[in-house]
């Protein structure tokens, strides 16, 4: 089995495209949050899968890996996830 990767980025035209491992695989959305929803069905579709998402400065916001047994597991290393102080404190940290 191989893990297909799927990766939400900004292109040069400021667009917002869902890129497959396959080439010249690519979806054009409107939003980040449009891409992001159209890359989670894609991943879901192609188990095992990586998905990638990044922000318009090309870094990664979220990186989740989808198994085959159709369990989801997040990536350690989510950058920009910070766990609060307070539990209640949620204003200024990305919740998932």
């Amino acid at each position: 089995m191989t893990l297909t990767m799927v990766r939400v980025d900004i292109s040069k035209r400021g667009a917002w495209e869902v890129a497959l491992s396959d080439p010249g695989e690519r979806v054009t959305c409107g939003t980040l949050e449009e891409a992001s929803r159209v890359a989670h069905r894609c991943a879901a579709d192609r188990r095992p899968s990586e998905l990638i998402v990044c922000d318009a400065y090309h870094r990664v916001v979220h990186r989740e890996l989808i198994d085959g047994r159709g369990g989801r597991r997040r990536a350690p290393q989510d950058a920009g996830e910070r766990v609060p102080s307070r539990p209640n404190a949620r204003r200024g940290y990305v919740l998932n």
